[in-house]
């Protein structure tokens, strides 16, 4: 896999960096490929341990994570940043898996996964989609001293934290 590269115009550094973790070497050059097109910087990483100790080195602008992979999984990754890691609470998590079914989806909700995207995903949808998470940051990071209110903020998360991708 070709290290990534950030696009030398500066739209990634406007856009933000995104973490990439998947232990398939050919999904993860993908969606590094994808998100750089969208104008992101991508860090990959092959798995949730790996990811967590880029963690203590970066702060990326929003995980997206796959649910499955060998030393650490991505349930594992986003349980061990909530435990351990309260600084990264509010950061996006996006898992994006091949596991579809509702009992996967439920499993992970009492470690408020952003969103839950299912592979195969189409490329627009998978932007738009961190578009909006980073819209939702940058909207918290906007107001100065002013405190959001928290039904608005929380019906926004939720209807996020429920999305699945439409692979038709």
């Amino acid at each position: 896999m070709k290290a990534p590269t950030a696009p030398t115009d500066g739209v990634a550094k406007r856009r933000g960096t995104i973490l990439v973790v998947d232990d398939d070497d050919a999904v993860l050059e993908t969606i590094v490929n994808i998100v750089e097109s969208g104008g992101y910087a991508a860090v990959p990483a092959r798995d949730g341990a790996a990811a967590l100790a880029l963690l203590s080195e970066e702060r990326p602008d929003l995980i997206l994570c796959d649910r499955t992979m060998p030393v650490m999984s991505g349930f594992e990754l986003l349980e061990t940043i909530r435990a351990e890691r309260p600084d990264l609470d509010a950061m996006p998590f996006v898992f994006l898996t091949a596991l579809r079914d509702d009992r996967d989806v439920e499993s992970t909700a009492l470690l408020r996964p952003t969103a839950y995207l299912t592979k195969p995903v189409r490329v627009r949808y998978l932007l738009e989609t961190i578009d909006a998470l980073l819209g939702i940051v940058q909207r918290r990071h906007d107001v100065d001293g002013v405190e959001i209110d928290s039904a608005t903020d929380d019906a926004d998360e939720v209807e996020l934290a429920t999305v699945t991708a439409d692979t038709a």
